[in-house]
């Protein structure tokens, strides 16, 4: 959970989950019938921190293969930090009454929104100066995991903080 209280969510998720359809039929005595239609599931698990499909998933006589498929956490939180910038400084001009046009991690302000977006991506990069907001994620992690994990610990380097010194995180 970012200081602004948006979570991350999972870029977790099974491949090939078979899952059983009914549709309404006129030209069934029942008036509907039934299709097995494969789609890309949630990952969702069990109490004990399992999938709750296996790898091999039988239904009407069919087995399906079922894909676990599972992407980095640390590009996860690295997102995650990306767009909680984006949300500071899309607040800051909008609260200000000016527009804002936004595009995946990426936006337009006009250009009397400069000094405004200038101060706030200062004040939001020296927030991720001081925070360390990777161990702050990890340890989350760990907290709600359904397994007794020891969060990993991140080493922070002694970086020399140049967020005061320099425009060259903004582009014309």
């Amino acid at each position: 959970t970012m200081p602004d209280k948006f979570s991350a969510c999972s870029r977790s998720y099974l491949k090939g989950v078979p899952v059983l359809v009914y549709s309404a039929s006129a030209s069934h005595s029942a008036g509907y019938t039934s299709h097995v239609v494969v789609s890309d599931m949630p990952w969702v698990e069990d109490k004990n921190g399992y999938p709750i499909y296996g790898k091999e998933v039988y239904m009407g006589g069919v087995m399906y293969e079922v894909q676990s498929k599972k992407r980095g956490l640390f590009a996860n939180m690295t997102h995650s930090i990306d767009a909680y910038m984006l949300r500071k400084i899309g607040d800051a001009v909008l609260d200000s009454g000016r527009p804002m046009l936004f595009k995946h991690d990426d936006f337009i302000a006009p250009p009397s929104a400069y000094h405004l977006v200038k101060a706030t991506a200062r004040g939001g990069f020296q927030e991720l100066f001081e925070t360390n907001l990777y161990q702050e994620a990890v340890n989350e992690i760990a907290a709600h995991s359904p397994y007794e994990l020891a969060p990993l610990e991140l080493i922070e380097g002694n970086a020399y903080n140049t967020v005061s010194q320099s425009d060259n995180f903004l582009m014309p």
